[in-house]
């Protein structure tokens, strides 16, 4: 069966075949990856199962659940506009009913031979829909592969071991420096939490391509990457999974459960898309994007099973970050907008001073138009909290070179001063004990201490650098 057919028959019996059309495979004088790809002709192959059953439309919404029964529509509520209740829409325009989990292939008697690269490793290369495509084909990429196909890869190995295992990511192939590095953590938030977290990001970028002079410009984005880590297959929103599948970065049907018996514990897809997010500058998709936007470098991480925020940190510095060593590190959550000049601010404040070696901005709570969600008092006490950290905590912590906490909703980190040593002892080690022996903390008080895990992190980080100098790159 075709993996990139898409047939979808609702109620009205209409179909997604005519709305997505997806672009040719290059030849190997148009990809930018021939060596990669002769490569894989001559690894081994293993068979991969495929689906018999009729394929799920793009965007993460099976035909019916893992029994075979037709889909049980779920509520949902009404975001604002003509969208009917209980209705999602697929990219470009696409209802769908909400409320089902991507499903990875399921077992069939069919199966088809999948090439393996030289590590062993299933990495395959998809065509993005040519409605995505053909706002990415100018001259800003200046690669024409890298703009219409998504890559996959099926990661078999922990964190840890990603690129001792052989995983390259695409900014390590094209010979990129990443200079700024975005973990976005998410767990079952909706689309609306994700776009509003995603406008801000945008922003920031767009941001840093305006300006001129110093290490920022024109290619700006090429120095950025955006990582995207969802905490569990089951557990993700289908409307957040068919916002990200409507810019390129995710595509059903591509998924596989298992590689030579061995159990896929994240699904990791890649592409540089510049198409909105939905609710996202939304007159890009009606105008000219290359004026509104540049390329956004995204990896989206699809963890099998839910394994909490810190393991989600862990795939982002443990694997992602070993594979890319960025300069600066920054953590948010979904569901925080960054403002359209803070992720240079945070950065900034690295680079004009190379002692930093941690930093957070301040987090405002929404507050409504004119200030009239403060009549709620779980939302004037948190913006009470707020107020006081930001005025009285963090000036003072910040005066005497240590603060307790930095907030994992947003903050930065220096890349290298998070380190381990040669012993593999450092702040990375210790902040991730809590995720690694869970069930093996000596006593009750060690396990309530990695409660906050965060505040463990700057601890070991000061302690294990009481001399706060950090080599200037």
């Amino acid at each position: 069966m075709d993996p990139f057919h898409n047939s979808y028959l609702g109620e009205q019996g209409f179909g997604m075949s005519d709305a997505l059309q997806y672009s040719l495979p290059p030849s190997e004088s148009e990809s930018s990856d021939d060596q990669d790809h002769q490569e894989q002709e001559e690894a081994p192959t293993v068979p991969i199962p495929t689906s018999s059953r009729p394929p799920t439309p793009t965007g993460g919404y099976p035909m019916g659940d893992d029994d075979g029964s037709p889909p049980i529509p779920a509520p949902l509520l009404n975001l604002g506009g003509t969208r009917p209740l209980g209705v999602r829409f697929l990219p470009f325009g696409v209802p769908v009913m909400a409320g089902h989990i991507p499903e990875l292939h399921p077992l069939a008697t069919k199966t088809t031979e999948k090439k393996l690269d030289a590590f062993g490793n299933y990495v395959q290369d998809f065509p993005v829909p040519a409605e995505v495509s053909k706002y990415n084909t100018t001259s800003a990429t200046n690669d024409q592969y890298e703009s219409k196909f998504m890559r996959y890869s099926a990661v078999t190995c922990e964190p840890d071991d990603f690129v001792q295992s052989g995983f390259r990511l695409r900014q390590t192939k094209l010979k990129r420096k990443t200079e700024l590095m975005i973990a976005i953590t998410m767990y079952n938030e909706d689309e609306e939490l994700f776009c509003r977290t995603m406008n801000g990001v945008v922003k920031n970028i767009a941001e840093l391509h305006k300006r001129q002079g110093g290490k920022w410009g024109v290619d700006s984005w090429k120095k950025v990457v955006v990582c995207i880590i969802s905490d569990g297959r089951k557990k993700i929103d289908p409307g957040t999974l068919a916002a990200i599948a409507k810019v390129g970065v995710y595509q059903e049907h591509t998924a596989v459960p298992e590689l030579n018996s061995k159990p896929v514990v994240a699904h990791l897809y890649e592409y540089t898309s510049r198409v909105a997010f939905p609710s996202v500058l939304p007159s890009v998709m009606a105008d000219e994007p290359e004026k509104t936007i540049p390329p956004i470098q995204i990896i989206f991480c699809l963890k099998e099973r839910n394994q909490k925020k810190i393991n989600s940190h862990r795939w982002f510095f443990n694997a992602f970050g070993a594979a890319l060593k960025p300069h600066i590190c920054i953590l948010l959550d979904v569901g925080t907008m960054p403002g359209p000049t803070s992720l240079f601010s945070l950065w900034n404040a690295f680079d004009i001073n190379e002692h930093v070696g941690g930093a957070c901005g301040e987090i405002v709570a929404s507050k409504g138009k004119y200030g009239e969600d403060l009549i709620n008092p779980l939302v004037a006490a948190q913006n009470f909290e707020y107020k006081m950290s930001n005025i009285l905590d963090k000036p003072v912590e910040s005066v005497l070179g240590y603060i307790t906490v930095l907030p994992g909703a947003f903050s930065a980190y220096r890349y290298k001063a998070l380190l381990n040593d040669d012993r593999g002892e450092g702040p990375l080690q210790k902040y991730f004990l809590g995720d690694l022996n869970a069930d093996a903390l000596p006593d009750v008080f060690t396990a309530n201490m990695y409660l906050a895990e965060d505040r463990v992190s700057l601890y070991y980080f000061s302690l294990l650098n009481p001399t706060p100098i950090i080599p200037p790159d």
